[in-house]
C-alpha cells in the first residue's frame, strides 16, 4: 500500500503503537467529506497580514468553569513553609513547630530569623508569581505543589497557554501555533496554522503579540519540547524575541501527583483517567506530520480539521489539568 511505505518513510509510528488503518480510514473520510472546500469553509477563521506575510487565524471560546484557590488561601499555604528562608533546613523548621511557630508571620519578631523572614514575607504580600516561582524553586524541585501553587499569584489574564504541533522533531517548520487566554469565564482559543509552508515566518510573528502582556506560561512537556523548538525557528529567521516566562510545565506536576496510580502520564492518560475526558476520533501528535503533507499533496482542507481539533483540545485540556492539580495538592 503506497500510504504505507509513505508513513513508514517519515518514521511516524509503528503498527505497535498506534491503530494506523483506522487513522488512514479516517484521513480518508475526512478527504472525502471535504472535497472542494476551502478553509473558510470549515475552520471559520481568517487571513492575517503582518509585517513578515499572512497567516491564518482561527479563533474560538469555551466556556470554563474556572474554580481556582482563593489567593488568602494560597498565601497561607506559602508562609507555612519555613524552609523558605535561608538557613532554616526541615530539623530547624521542626523545632519552631514546637516552641509555637506555625507560619513565616510568626517569625516577624524572632530574634534570630526576623530579619531574614522579612524578605519572603514581602514577596508574599507583593502577590508577584513569578518572583514567587524563583524563590521555591531555589529550596524545593520544580514539580513541588509549592511552584504551581504560585501561579494563583499571577491574574487569570496574565496567564498563556501554548500548544504547537511541527512537522518533525527537528528543524522542521511549524505548522501550527495553539495559544489560549482567559477572558471573564471563558477560555479564548488561538489558532495560527500554516495554511502553506512559506508562511512560517508570519505565524511566528503572530505569536509573539500574544507574548507581551503575559507573565506565565502553562505548557505540558513545553520546557524540553515547544518553547526550545519555537525558539530555533525564530532564530532560523532572525526574529529577535525572547520567550521566556514563568514557565508551569505540567508534566513533571502531574508526575509527582499521579505517577504511582496511573500507567504513564502522557497527555491522553491523563484526559481519560484523571479529567474523564474521551476525545472519540482523535489523532496522536505523532500522525499530524503526515495528515498535514496529505493536505499539502492533495490540496484536500479534511485532515486539517483534524489537526485543529487535536491542538484545541491540548490546550482545553491544559486548564483543566491545572485546576486538577491545584485540587490535589
Amino acid at each position: 500500500m503506497k500510504d504505507e511505505i509513505y508513513s513508514n518513510m517519515y518514521g511516524f509510528w509503528s503498527y505497535k503503537d498506534l491503530d494506523y488503518a483506522r487513522l488512514y480510514n479516517y484521513n480518508r473520510e475526512l478527504i472525502k467529506i471535504h472535497e472542494g472546500k476551502v478553509l473558510d469553509d470549515v475552520l471559520n477563521g481568517e487571513y492575517l497580514e503582518n509585517d513578515v506575510g499572512v497567516c491564518y487565524q482561527i479563533v474560538s471560546e469555551e466556556f470554563f468553569d474556572f474554580t481556582i484557590p482563593p489567593l488568602d488561601l494560597a498565601k497561607k499555604i506559602i508562609s507555612s513553609q519555613f524552609q523558605l528562608v535561608e538557613g532554616i533546613g526541615k530539623l530547624t523548621a521542626d523545632d519552631l513547630r514546637k516552641e509555637g511557630y506555625y507560619t513565616l508571620y510568626d517569625l516577624k519578631e524572632h530574634p534570630r530569623w526576623a530579619e531574614k523572614v522579612s524578605d519572603v514575607l514581602n514577596r508574599i504580600d507583593n502577590s508577584d508569581g513569578s518572583d514567587l516561582f524563583e524563590l521555591i524553586y531555589r529550596w524545593f524541585p520544580r514539580n513541588h505543589p509549592l511552584s504551581l501553587l504560585t501561579a494563583r499569584f499571577h491574574n487569570m489574564e496574565e496567564i498563556l497557554y501554548l500548544d504547537i504541533e511541527t512537522l518533525g522533531l527537528n528543524n522542521q517548520p511549524v505548522i501550527l501555533i495553539g495559544l489560549a487566554e482567559h477572558s471573564d469565564r471563558k477560555l479564548k482559543v488561538y489558532q495560527y496554522l500554516l495554511s502553506s509552508k512559506s508562511r512560517e515566518h508570519a505565524i511566528l510573528k503572530a505569536m509573539l503579540n500574544h507574548f507581551m502582556n503575559k507573565k506565565a506560561l502553562v505548557t505540558y512537556n513545553g520546557i524540553s519540547f515547544d518553547i526550545p523548538y519555537l525558539q530555533r525557528r525564530l532564530d532560523y529567521y532572525g526574529i529577535e524575541a525572547n520567550l521566556k516566562k514563568c514557565h508551569y510545565d505540567l508534566l513533571p506536576f502531574s508526575r509527582q501527583a499521579w505517577k504511582n496510580k496511573l500507567p504513564n502520564c502522557k497527555l491522553g492518560t491523563i484526559e481519560k483517567y484523571i479529567l474523564g475526558l474521551n476525545r472519540g476520533i482523535d489523532i496522536p501528535g505523532a500522525m499530524v506530520p503526515y495528515f498535514y503533507e496529505t493536505y499539502i499533496i492533495t490540496g484536500n482542507v479534511g485532515p486539517l480539521t483534524a489537526i485543529v481539533e487535536h491542538n484545541r483540545q491540548d490546550l482545553l485540556s491544559l486548564s483543566q489539568i491545572i485546576v486538577k492539580l491545584w485540587k490535589e495538592s
